[in-house]
């Protein structure tokens, strides 16, 4: 490692940790990284903290050479085809964070040999992975993945040391953000009383918020509540519209980043 790079390394974890905002902190530490280690494209997503124990990624920021086009079919197609089919999803599971490259962590023949390679990886021409799993204490908060095409080559021992000297800077900071989340989202399951002035929502709508909040999909809610799928989505529908949001995420989003005592009492 050369003076310079050190540099930029604590350059780079100085300027995260002045971002409060998480989006526009991920976004910032991608940019900058690619000074550090070149990628032709890179996600780092957050981890869904309802989920329990499984592990789900969201709300990807990505950061590449290729156009806008490009980046939401890479992200379109992993989330909707071939995200079960990922080889490396159990790196996610790790208890605490981790620095991986692919071709560490399985053998490169039945790699290549996958559905995930030869109809994901291989199409797109980015065939060479590498990343962090940002985990606390069993708690899963995060991850971050390079790509590659296969004319770029490997990531290289050294770009995984590089990685390795955020890792406790990312995870403290992801750590931060995942005790925040959940105790904002916690006042929006208590009560509903503000709901009731500021949104006009109905007593169902806010039951229904309060297990989307649990994340519970239409079939769950239904079964919760003892009423059929579609009335869940019209309910739903309502909703999002008096939020003015455009799906769950951004629902959820919204809440957690307003923090206003919702719920100060119990009426429900």
């Amino acid at each position: 490692m050369q003076q310079n790079e050190w540099e930029k390394i604590n350059d780079i974890v100085s300027k995260i940790s002045e971002i409060d905002d998480i989006k526009a902190m991920r976004e910032k530490f991608l940019r900058e990284l690619k000074l550090l280690i070149y990628f032709d494209l890179a996600d780092f997503c957050l981890s869904d903290f309802r989920a329990g124990k499984a592990v789900s990624l969201i709300d990807p920021v990505v950061i590449s050479r290729y156009s806008k086009n490009f980046e939401e079919l890479f992200t379109f197609k992993y989330e909707k085809q071939f995200e079960q089919f990922d080889y490396t999803k159990w790196v996610f599971s790790n208890p605490d964070s981790i620095v991986f490259k692919e071709s560490d962590i399985i053998n490169n023949d039945a790699r290549m040999k996958s559905a995930y390679y030869i109809n994901y990886l291989k199409p797109m021409d980015l065939v060479n992975v590498a990343g962090m799993s940002l985990a606390h204490n069993g708690t899963q908060l995060g991850a971050v993945n390079l790509y590659r095409t296969e004319k770029r080559g490997d990531f290289t021992d050294k770009d995984l040391y590089i990685l390795n000297q955020f890792l406790p800077h990312l995870t403290r900071k992801l750590m931060v953000h995942y005790r925040e989340s959940v105790k904002n989202l916690e006042k929006y399951k208590k009560t509903a009383s503000f709901l009731t002035l500021e949104y006009n929502l109905s007593k169902r709508e806010i039951e229904i918020l309060k297990l989307v909040c649990d994340g519970k999909n239409n079939k769950e809610i239904s079964e919760t509540l003892s009423i059929a799928v579609n009335t869940v989505k019209k309910h739903m529908g309502n909703i999002l519209y008096k939020f003015q949001v455009e799906n769950r995420f951004q629902l959820v989003n919204y809440l957690i980043k307003n923090d206003k005592e919702l719920f100060e009492d119990n009426n429900l």
